[in-house]
Formats: C-alpha cells, sequence, structure tokens
C-alpha cells in the first residue's frame, strides 16, 4: 500500500516499475483488462505516461467462444484497469 502514501517518492517508484514493465512488453503480445469487464489481446505498439496504450492486432476476447477482431486501436489508459505482460524470456 506505500503507493498511496502522500509521499511523491512511492508514486513514482509505481510508475517507473510500470514504465518498465510497458517498455519490455513493446512488440509483444499483451492482456488487459477495462472497467466493465472487457478483457482485450493485442501488440503492444506504444503507450504514455497516463498509460494510454496503442495496440494492433487487437481482439476483444471478453467471451472465449466469440472473439472480435479489432484491428489497430488507441485505448485511453482511464479504462485499464490491467496489463499482464507476456511471460519472461
Amino acid at each position: 500500500m506505500a503507493a498511496f502514501e502522500s509521499s511523491g517518492r512511492e508514486v513514482t517508484v509505481m510508475a517507473e516499475m510500470v514504465e518498465k514493465v510497458l517498455e519490455q512488453s513493446l512488440g509483444k503480445t499483451v492482456l488487459i483488462k477495462l472497467r466493465g469487464g472487457k478483457t482485450l489481446r493485442g501488440l503492444l505498439e506504444g503507450f504514455d505516461q497516463h498509460v494510454n496504450l496503442v495496440l494492433r492486432d487487437t481482439e476483444l476476447i471478453t467471451d472465449p467462444n466469440n472473439v472480435e477482431r479489432l484491428g489497430t486501436i488507441i485505448l485511453r489508459g482511464d479504462n485499464v484497469i490491467m496489463i499482464s505482460p507476456p511471460p519472461s524470456d
């Protein structure tokens, strides 16, 4: 819970960790869970400090029996509740 303390240092450390994981995931397939219960899978092409994401070859996989292809999308970071990076090499 240290990341939520009023000291800016913990927040900075958390932001640096998120940035490092996203940088390592560039060009790889990531799993994204969104507010509202939707789940996306796509190739991470880019991101910014607000965790806005650019995903390529994106699929909506909330229902595994009905995968919907979305192509290239820009995802607003406010909607992201979880990012699962690819397995480590």
